[in-house]
């Protein structure tokens, strides 16, 4: 009997002992196996991350604008433009021409948004009054290709100015003329809405000119726009073509104006 008690208890002894082993072997194997995983699964998780930034920086750097495409109402017959331009007595080029309808469903001639802009932006470029045929051949030739802020040659250097005087980022124009963000350390509710316009998919053209040059709506006829002589409280005036908007600021001439009132204006426009 008691031969038999000492079996017993030197087989709970040694199942324990087995179970002790078992238990630390199991856990020198984890530690193992993590020691050789982590290194590995740390590495695949940074060559992502690494990945996620790179396509981040791509995007921001071929920020490729998508040309505004021609809408219905540029591309309606001539037919209502012709008997429009009769009854008005509008005697520009029925090309040009787009039906518009008023608040109270009255039809109406409007130049094309896209021969505004076009014509503002030959004007911006050539600091004169171009022709038709001059506009069309600079917007072709000369028109940015990406989204974003860009500032015309002549005034990038007083618009640096005015941003760095009035905001809180740093801002620098790059060898295209695409206004970036440099510094973001300090930024105020206009730094946020002029950073959204940059990074957008949309096209921000941009001159300090009191002067735009327009197309006439009832002659047809390209002629200047003094907006600032008309209204020296004027902070801007712009033309819109879907998602390219041409903008000239105001030079300022009579000193109406601060240049914290121009800069707030035309962020918010944009």
């Amino acid at each position: 009997m008691e031969k038999n008690q000492k079996i017993v208890c030197f087989s709970i002894v040694a199942i324990v002992i087995l179970t002790l082993l078992a238990v630390w072997g199991m856990t020198l194997w984890k530690k193992d196996t993590q020691t050789v995983q982590e290194p590995e699964y740390q590495e695949q998780e940074n060559e992502i991350q690494q990945e996620e930034i790179q396509e981040n920086e791509t995007d921001t750097e071929n920020n490729t604008f998508v040309q505004p495409e021609e809408n219905q109402a540029e591309t309606q017959d001539t037919q209502a433009i012709d008997e429009l331009k009769e009854e008005t007595g509008t005697t520009g080029n029925t090309e040009i021409y787009q039906v518009e309808e008023e608040y109270d469903g009255r039809k109406v001639l409007a130049v094309k948004p896209s021969i505004q802009t076009k014509v503002a932006f030959a004007g911006m470029m050539k600091h004169a009054q171009p022709t038709m045929e001059e506009a069309e051949k600079i917007a072709n030739e000369q028109l940015p290709k990406n989204a974003g802020v860009w500032i015309a040659e002549n005034s990038r250097t007083a618009c640096l100015t005015m941003l760095q005087e009035v905001l809180e980022s740093t801002y620098t124009v790059d060898d295209q003329g695409y206004l970036k963000v440099v510094n973001k350390e300090k930024q105020n509710q206009y730094d946020k809405k002029l950073e959204q316009a940059i990074q957008s998919d949309k096209q921000y053209l941009i001159d300090i000119s009191s002067t735009c040059y327009t197309v006439d709506q009832l002659t047809g006829e390209i002629g200047p726009y003094l907006y600032s002589e008309l209204d020296p409280y004027q902070t801007y005036h712009y033309l819109q073509d879907s998602n390219r908007m041409v903008i000239f600021l105001t030079e300022n001439a009579g000193h109406k104006l601060t240049n914290t009132e121009i800069i707030h204006s035309v962020i918010d426009l944009i």
